[in-house]
Protein backbone atom coordinates (compact mmCIF):
# COMPACT_ATOMS: atom_id res chain seq x y z
CA UNK A 1 0.00 0.00 0.00
CA UNK A 2 2.78 2.24 1.01
CA UNK A 3 4.70 1.31 -2.13
CA UNK A 4 2.18 2.19 -4.93
CA UNK A 5 1.50 5.68 -2.77
CA UNK A 6 5.64 6.59 -3.31
CA UNK A 7 5.41 5.60 -7.06
CA UNK A 8 2.38 7.37 -7.77
CA UNK A 9 3.87 10.48 -5.47
CA UNK A 10 7.07 10.45 -8.26
CA UNK A 11 4.36 10.46 -10.78
CA UNK A 12 2.21 13.59 -10.06
CA UNK A 13 5.50 15.59 -9.98
CA UNK A 14 5.70 17.10 -13.38
CA UNK A 15 6.61 20.65 -12.57
CA UNK A 16 8.64 20.65 -9.53
CA UNK A 17 11.08 23.38 -8.36
CA UNK A 18 14.82 22.38 -9.23
CA UNK A 19 16.01 23.38 -5.79
CA UNK A 20 14.25 23.00 -2.25
CA UNK A 21 14.85 24.84 1.03
CA UNK A 22 15.02 23.63 4.82
CA UNK A 23 14.76 26.37 7.45
CA UNK A 24 16.51 25.44 10.65
CA UNK A 25 17.87 27.14 13.75
CA UNK A 26 22.13 27.51 13.87
CA UNK A 27 22.26 24.76 15.79
CA UNK A 28 19.93 22.25 13.61
CA UNK A 29 21.91 23.62 10.75
CA UNK A 30 25.54 22.60 11.93
CA UNK A 31 24.29 19.39 13.18
CA UNK A 32 22.73 18.88 9.61
CA UNK A 33 25.64 19.99 7.70
CA UNK A 34 28.29 18.60 10.06
CA UNK A 35 26.67 15.14 10.07
CA UNK A 36 25.52 14.84 6.46
CA UNK A 37 21.81 13.67 7.89
CA UNK A 38 18.67 15.64 7.78
CA UNK A 39 15.98 14.89 10.14
CA UNK A 40 12.51 13.03 9.11
CA UNK A 41 9.96 13.37 11.66
CA UNK A 42 6.69 11.38 12.76
CA UNK A 43 3.72 13.88 12.44
CA UNK A 44 2.68 13.50 15.86
CA UNK A 45 5.34 15.82 17.03
CA UNK A 46 4.63 18.63 14.16
CA UNK A 47 2.79 22.05 15.01
CA UNK A 48 -0.16 21.22 13.53
CA UNK A 49 -2.38 19.14 15.31
CA UNK A 50 -4.69 18.05 12.06
CA UNK A 51 -1.31 17.14 10.35
CA UNK A 52 -1.28 13.58 8.58
CA UNK A 53 -4.64 13.11 10.79
CA UNK A 54 -6.83 15.48 8.55
CA UNK A 55 -10.44 14.13 9.51
CA UNK A 56 -12.31 13.43 5.77
CA UNK A 57 -15.95 13.63 4.53
CA UNK A 58 -17.37 10.16 2.63
CA UNK A 59 -19.79 11.84 -0.20
CA UNK A 60 -22.70 9.07 0.03
CA UNK A 61 -21.28 7.13 2.63
CA UNK A 62 -23.29 4.04 3.43
CA UNK A 63 -22.49 1.45 6.42
CA UNK A 64 -20.20 -1.32 5.38
CA UNK A 65 -22.12 -4.69 5.18
CA UNK A 66 -20.54 -8.25 5.12
CA UNK A 67 -20.35 -7.98 1.55
CA UNK A 68 -17.94 -5.61 1.66
CA UNK A 69 -15.65 -7.53 4.42
CA UNK A 70 -16.32 -11.14 2.26
CA UNK A 71 -14.64 -8.91 -0.97
CA UNK A 72 -11.65 -7.82 1.77
CA UNK A 73 -10.96 -11.30 3.05
CA UNK A 74 -10.60 -12.80 -0.54
CA UNK A 75 -8.47 -10.21 -1.31
CA UNK A 76 -5.99 -10.60 2.00
CA UNK A 77 -6.48 -14.38 1.14
CA UNK A 78 -4.40 -13.70 -2.26
CA UNK A 79 -2.33 -11.16 -1.02
CA UNK A 80 0.25 -11.90 1.72
CA UNK A 81 2.07 -9.01 1.47
CA UNK A 82 -1.26 -6.99 2.62
CA UNK A 83 -1.36 -8.65 5.81
CA UNK A 84 1.09 -6.35 7.06
CA UNK A 85 -2.21 -3.83 7.97
CA UNK A 86 -3.33 -6.41 9.78
CA UNK A 87 -3.30 -7.02 13.75
CA UNK A 88 -0.67 -9.77 15.07
CA UNK A 89 -2.10 -13.03 15.37
CA UNK A 90 -5.17 -11.73 13.14
CA UNK A 91 -6.72 -15.26 11.69
CA UNK A 92 -8.57 -14.90 8.36
CA UNK A 93 -10.19 -18.17 8.59
CA UNK A 94 -11.94 -17.46 11.72
CA UNK A 95 -12.68 -14.08 10.31
CA UNK A 96 -14.00 -15.16 7.37
CA UNK A 97 -16.77 -17.44 9.66
CA UNK A 98 -17.52 -14.93 12.10
CA UNK A 99 -18.61 -12.00 9.26
CA UNK A 100 -20.26 -14.92 6.84
CA UNK A 101 -22.34 -15.89 10.57
CA UNK A 102 -23.45 -12.21 11.08
CA UNK A 103 -26.09 -12.13 8.63
CA UNK A 104 -26.30 -7.88 10.22
CA UNK A 105 -23.05 -7.41 10.28
CA UNK A 106 -22.33 -3.21 9.86
CA UNK A 107 -19.74 -0.81 10.71
CA UNK A 108 -19.35 2.63 10.26
CA UNK A 109 -16.75 3.35 7.19
CA UNK A 110 -14.89 6.45 8.56
CA UNK A 111 -13.94 3.72 11.53
CA UNK A 112 -12.92 0.98 8.90
CA UNK A 113 -10.91 3.38 6.96
CA UNK A 114 -9.04 4.91 9.73
CA UNK A 115 -8.80 1.00 10.89
CA UNK A 116 -6.79 0.40 7.74
CA UNK A 117 -4.61 3.48 7.62
CA UNK A 118 -3.65 3.90 11.10
CA UNK A 119 -0.63 1.23 10.71
CA UNK A 120 0.50 3.30 7.55
CA UNK A 121 0.42 6.55 9.74
CA UNK A 122 2.23 4.67 12.24
CA UNK A 123 5.33 4.19 10.55
CA UNK A 124 5.42 7.21 8.52
CA UNK A 125 8.08 9.77 9.01
CA UNK A 126 8.06 13.18 7.23
CA UNK A 127 10.24 16.14 5.96
CA UNK A 128 9.09 19.28 5.50
CA UNK A 129 10.84 21.81 2.76
CA UNK A 130 9.89 24.45 0.75
CA UNK A 131 9.89 25.96 -2.91
CA UNK A 132 10.96 29.52 -1.25
CA UNK A 133 13.93 30.42 0.54
CA UNK A 134 13.22 34.19 1.44
CA UNK A 135 9.76 33.83 2.99
CA UNK A 136 9.81 36.15 6.18
CA UNK A 137 7.53 34.51 8.69
CA UNK A 138 9.26 31.29 7.75
CA UNK A 139 12.94 32.85 8.54
CA UNK A 140 10.94 34.19 12.11
CA UNK A 141 9.65 30.50 12.85
CA UNK A 142 11.93 28.51 12.51
CA UNK A 143 15.23 30.37 12.19
CA UNK A 144 14.76 31.40 15.34
CA UNK A 145 13.91 35.26 14.79
CA UNK A 146 16.31 35.00 11.75
CA UNK A 147 19.49 33.77 14.04
CA UNK A 148 19.17 30.61 11.72
CA UNK A 149 19.69 29.44 8.49
CA UNK A 150 18.49 28.09 5.21
CA UNK A 151 19.71 25.11 2.73
CA UNK A 152 19.01 24.41 -0.72
CA UNK A 153 19.39 20.63 -1.59
CA UNK A 154 18.75 19.33 -5.26
CA UNK A 155 16.36 16.66 -4.24
CA UNK A 156 17.28 14.58 -7.24
CA UNK A 157 18.81 11.93 -5.11
CA UNK A 158 17.56 9.04 -3.16
CA UNK A 159 17.10 11.16 0.06
CA UNK A 160 14.49 13.31 -1.42
CA UNK A 161 13.03 10.67 -4.33
CA UNK A 162 9.90 10.75 -2.69
CA UNK A 163 8.15 14.73 -2.56
CA UNK A 164 5.05 15.64 -3.22
CA UNK A 165 3.52 19.14 -2.93
CA UNK A 166 1.35 19.96 0.03
CA UNK A 167 -1.99 20.81 -0.72
CA UNK A 168 -3.79 23.36 1.13
CA UNK A 169 -7.60 23.84 1.70
CA UNK A 170 -10.33 26.25 3.39
CA UNK A 171 -12.54 22.75 4.06
CA UNK A 172 -12.01 19.44 5.05
CA UNK A 173 -11.47 17.22 2.08
CA UNK A 174 -14.37 15.07 0.36
CA UNK A 175 -13.19 11.71 -0.70
CA UNK A 176 -15.95 9.52 -2.58
CA UNK A 177 -14.96 6.18 -0.61
CA UNK A 178 -13.08 4.84 -3.42
CA UNK A 179 -10.30 3.74 -0.61
CA UNK A 180 -12.69 1.21 0.96
CA UNK A 181 -13.36 -0.48 -2.63
CA UNK A 182 -9.24 -0.26 -3.55
CA UNK A 183 -7.71 -1.29 -0.43
CA UNK A 184 -4.30 -2.28 -2.61
CA UNK A 185 -4.59 1.22 -4.81
CA UNK A 186 -4.35 -0.23 -7.91
CA UNK A 187 -6.35 2.89 -9.44
CA UNK A 188 -5.43 6.67 -9.13
CA UNK A 189 -8.96 7.32 -7.56
CA UNK A 190 -7.54 6.07 -4.65
CA UNK A 191 -4.15 7.33 -4.72
CA UNK A 192 -5.70 10.86 -5.04
CA UNK A 193 -8.16 9.79 -1.77
CA UNK A 194 -5.23 9.00 0.10
CA UNK A 195 -3.18 12.08 -0.82
CA UNK A 196 -5.89 14.34 0.08
CA UNK A 197 -6.49 12.35 3.76
CA UNK A 198 -2.54 12.48 4.57
CA UNK A 199 -1.30 15.56 3.23
CA UNK A 200 -4.23 18.50 3.26
CA UNK A 201 -2.89 21.07 5.73
CA UNK A 202 -5.56 24.22 6.21
CA UNK A 203 -5.05 27.17 3.89
CA UNK A 204 -3.65 29.21 7.08
CA UNK A 205 -0.27 27.28 6.38
CA UNK A 206 -0.56 28.28 2.56
CA UNK A 207 2.26 30.44 2.97
CA UNK A 208 4.81 28.03 3.70
CA UNK A 209 4.63 26.18 -0.24
CA UNK A 210 5.58 22.93 1.76
CA UNK A 211 6.49 19.80 -0.47
CA UNK A 212 7.55 16.79 1.75
CA UNK A 213 9.45 13.27 1.65
CA UNK A 214 8.14 10.89 3.39
CA UNK A 215 9.63 7.40 4.27
CA UNK A 216 8.50 3.73 5.89
CA UNK A 217 10.83 3.39 8.38
CA UNK A 218 10.11 -0.61 8.78
CA UNK A 219 10.63 -0.66 4.71
CA UNK A 220 13.59 1.78 4.74
CA UNK A 221 14.85 -0.63 7.56
CA UNK A 222 14.66 -3.42 5.45
CA UNK A 223 16.47 -1.91 2.58
CA UNK A 224 19.35 -0.38 4.35
CA UNK A 225 19.94 -3.22 6.34
CA UNK A 226 20.82 -5.79 2.94
CA UNK A 227 23.39 -2.97 1.62
CA UNK A 228 26.78 -3.78 0.63
CA UNK A 229 29.75 -3.48 2.99
CA UNK A 230 30.31 -0.34 0.61
CA UNK A 231 27.31 1.39 1.21
CA UNK A 232 26.83 0.70 4.69
CA UNK A 233 24.73 3.61 6.88
CA UNK A 234 25.52 4.29 10.33
CA UNK A 235 24.56 2.26 13.14
CA UNK A 236 22.90 5.23 14.84
CA UNK A 237 20.05 5.68 11.27
CA UNK A 238 20.10 1.75 11.41
CA UNK A 239 18.91 1.54 15.05
CA UNK A 240 16.59 4.84 14.58
CA UNK A 241 14.77 2.72 11.75
CA UNK A 242 14.74 -0.20 13.75
CA UNK A 243 13.22 0.74 16.53
CA UNK A 244 10.93 3.21 14.94
CA UNK A 245 11.77 6.29 16.97
CA UNK A 246 9.70 9.63 15.82
CA UNK A 247 12.94 11.65 14.92
CA UNK A 248 14.80 9.86 11.52
CA UNK A 249 18.24 11.19 10.83
CA UNK A 250 18.86 10.24 7.35
CA UNK A 251 21.79 10.49 5.22
CA UNK A 252 22.08 12.89 1.98
CA UNK A 253 24.90 12.72 -0.66
CA UNK A 254 26.95 15.95 0.67
CA UNK A 255 26.56 17.06 -3.16
CA UNK A 256 22.92 17.64 -3.01
CA UNK A 257 23.72 20.75 -1.22
CA UNK A 258 23.18 23.19 -3.59
CA UNK A 259 23.18 26.91 -1.18
CA UNK A 260 23.40 28.16 2.15
CA UNK A 261 21.80 31.27 3.53
CA UNK A 262 22.73 33.19 6.71
CA UNK A 263 20.15 34.89 8.62
CA UNK A 264 19.96 38.77 9.18
CA UNK A 265 20.73 38.45 12.80
CA UNK A 266 23.09 35.19 13.24
CA UNK A 267 25.80 35.08 15.69
CA UNK A 268 29.39 35.84 14.28
CA UNK A 269 30.56 32.74 15.70
CA UNK A 270 28.08 30.52 14.21
CA UNK A 271 28.43 32.38 10.80
CA UNK A 272 32.64 31.72 11.07
CA UNK A 273 31.45 28.15 11.58
CA UNK A 274 29.47 27.34 8.85
CA UNK A 275 31.71 29.34 6.65
CA UNK A 276 33.99 26.91 7.14
CA UNK A 277 31.87 24.09 6.48
CA UNK A 278 30.57 25.09 3.14
CA UNK A 279 34.33 25.54 2.44
CA UNK A 280 36.03 22.69 3.14
CA UNK A 281 32.61 19.88 3.13
CA UNK A 282 30.48 21.39 0.69
CA UNK A 283 32.90 22.83 -2.09
CA UNK A 284 29.72 23.14 -4.31
CA UNK A 285 27.30 24.95 -2.56
CA UNK A 286 26.94 28.67 -2.79
CA UNK A 287 26.34 30.90 0.58
CA UNK A 288 24.79 33.74 1.00
CA UNK A 289 23.95 36.48 4.04
CA UNK A 290 20.60 38.04 4.11
CA UNK A 291 19.82 41.33 4.57
CA UNK A 292 16.57 43.19 4.87
CA UNK A 293 15.55 45.48 1.87
CA UNK A 294 15.21 49.30 2.65
CA UNK A 295 12.71 49.71 -0.08
CA UNK A 296 9.99 46.90 0.73
CA UNK A 297 9.34 44.25 3.60
CA UNK A 298 11.47 41.80 1.58
CA UNK A 299 14.76 39.87 2.25
CA UNK A 300 17.54 40.04 -0.30
CA UNK A 301 20.76 37.63 -0.24
CA UNK A 302 24.36 38.67 -0.98
CA UNK A 303 26.50 35.99 -2.19
CA UNK A 304 29.80 35.66 -0.09
CA UNK A 305 32.90 35.33 -2.06
CA UNK A 306 35.26 33.27 0.14
CA UNK A 307 38.05 32.77 -2.77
Amino acid sequence: MFYNYIMYSNKILNNKPAIFYKYLTSEAGLNVLNNGTIRFSNPICFNDPYDSNMPFIIKNSKELTNKDFLKLINLLKKRSDLKEFLPINFDIIKAEEIIKEANNYKINPYEHLNRILAPMKDKMRVLSLSSKNDNLLMWGHYCHNHEGIVIGFNCNCFTFKNIVKVPYSEKIPEITGKLLEDFELETNEALDELHKILQTKSKDWSYEEEWRCTIDVEKSYEFFKHLSINQKVSTQFLNELKRQENYIHYPFPLNSVQSIYLGVNINIIDEFRIINLKKFKYPQAKIFKAYLSKDCFKIIFKEINLY
